[in-house]
């Protein structure tokens, strides 16, 4: 089941596993499954054009509704042009997800994370396969 309404749950559950921050304004899609999250994106500092998103996922599959919905609501809902990731350089499978989910990497911040660099992955609305495909 996909959650819209619980932002903070979600966030914090998010925060829990992206050694993230919730933050009071956050908006969150979670992904539900026997009532245990699995899945979630928590959208924060949108500002008009650029939005950024932080992405968890304890499952293997999160399927394609979830997909749309979550990539829907900056694009389609604000209106957001570009989707922004950051992503610890140690950190291999958030890499490949976003990779996989159709995000480019743009550039690397060398020292930008505790870990070594900060990989920024961006999407631009044009190029995202989980809109465009059902239009």
């Amino acid at each position: 089941m996909i959650i819209y309404d619980q932002h903070e749950r979600i966030g914090k559950w998010i925060a829990e596993r992206t050694d993230g921050e919730w933050r009071e304004g956050g908006k969150c899609i979670g992904l539900e499954r026997n009532g245990e999250i699995v899945a979630g994106v928590l959208y924060d500092w949108f500002n008009g054009s650029s939005i950024y998103a932080h992405i968890a996922i304890t499952t293997s599959y999160i399927g394609k509704e979830f997909l749309r919905a979550i990539f829907h609501y900056p694009f389609n809902q604000l209106e957001a042009k570009v989707i922004i990731g950051l992503v610890a350089e140690d950190n291999k499978k958030a890499q490949t997800l976003d990779e996989h989910l159709g995000f480019k990497l743009k550039t690397i911040i060398p020292q930008g994370h505790p870990s070594g660099g900060l990989f920024i992955y961006t999407m631009h609305k044009s190029e995202c396969r989980w809109i465009n495909e059902q239009s």
